[in-house]
């Protein structure tokens, strides 16, 4: 080590750490981040199915983002309208701000399907 020198190579790694790291994507990082939204749909999915009305908000979250599951603003619609006769105060507000995104038949379709809707006995 040279007389006065801290550490050898210190002048090096003050160098590298001065250069730019392009923002790449990670692959590995994407695929474990969609696997994580995946579980977190099916999870909402069961308590839903079952009469959690946060499940229910959250499940129609996932819906209308599409993520973890492919984007249905149909089912999202419905899973709203569920979760807002189950007594959750958002969703309400959720199916307003929805409805302005859909057509008048995919809201009628939405209502049907949540009419026809039952909790599973969990």
């Amino acid at each position: 080590m040279l007389a006065g020198a801290v550490c050898a190579g210190c002048d090096t790694i003050a160098f590298l750490d001065k250069i730019p790291v392009p923002d790449i994507p990670n692959p590995v990082k994407a695929l474990l981040e969609a696997r994580s939204e995946a579980r977190a749909f099916r999870s909402a999915a069961e308590h839903a199915e079952c009469g959690d009305a946060d499940a229910q908000y959250t499940l129609a979250q996932h819906y209308r983002s599409g993520a973890g599951a492919l984007e249905d603003l149909i089912q999202s619609y419905r899973w709203y309208q569920i979760s807002a006769a189950s007594g959750h105060i958002y969703a309400g507000f959720q199916m307003t701000d929805l409805a302005a995104e859909m057509t008048p038949d995919d809201i009628a379709e939405a209502e049907r399907l949540a009419r026809a809707w039952a909790p599973a006995s969990c």
